[in-house]
């Protein structure tokens, strides 16, 4: 199937880059405190419901501290850091210092028998400077700006459109299911026997069409 993607992500993109994505450190670039707030609610609610974890905020000061002091339990954690706060020179002196241990920090975050995640919410104000300070670690992150909203196809945009459209019609011959119908599963958080790559691409489409009427 085609793969069409908005150049920003929204705020369910980063749950699932928290659950299913490829690296354990998550850079989440909001517009602003607000949605940065809205954004935490949010992964307290989205994550647990994607993958079996739970959600805790951590202050900044306090991540290298955990890094040394994870234990071997059980539960798989999302560690949450609003990193934006403090002045220029606070946040310089934080986010180099996370880029020298980003090594370490991976690596206590792998270490087994689970794999920890790390969320770093920084807003797009500070984004500039985050960059400067620690190209090394955001190359081993995956990094999001982030969007309150989803991206969504209007009727006027024809190509883009059939690309959704083929792709829905073609998930929904293989799995025999509507979209709405494998949509209510989820909200419900009924079991669905569907390959993560195509339950994503699902969700991604149902998004994408959710401002046009049904067919």
């Amino acid at each position: 199937m085609a793969e069409r993607r908005s150049p920003s992500g929204w705020f369910e993109d980063v749950c699932w880059a928290v659950a299913n994505g490829p690296t354990p450190i998550v850079l989440a670039v909001c517009a602003d405190l607000t949605a940065l707030r809205r954004l935490v609610e949010w992964l307290r609610a989205g994550v647990p419901s994607l993958a079996p974890s739970s959600v805790r905020e951590i202050a900044p000061d306090q991540l290298l501290q955990l890094i040394e002091e994870l234990d071997d339990g059980a539960e798989r954690v999302a560690f949450v850091v609003d990193a934006s706060g403090g002045d220029d020179a606070a946040l310089a002196s934080r986010w180099s210092a996370w880029n020298l241990a980003r090594e370490r920090i991976r690596e206590g975050l792998q270490a087994p028998p689970r794999r920890n995640v790390l969320v770093l919410l920084v807003t797009l104000t500070r984004m500039e400077d985050v960059a400067r300070c620690a190209p090394d670690l955001l190359s081993i992150s995956t990094v999001l700006t982030v969007s309150e909203e989803p991206f969504a196809v209007t009727a006027d945009d024809d190509e883009l459109l059939d690309v959704y459209r083929q792709d829905q019609a073609a998930l929904e011959q293989r799995y025999g299911l509507t979209t709405d119908e494998v949509m209510a599963k989820l909200i419900q958080r009924e079991p669905v026997t569907i390959p993560a790559e195509d339950l994503r691409r699902w969700e991604e489409i149902a998004q994408a069409l959710r401002a046009l009427p049904p067919r």
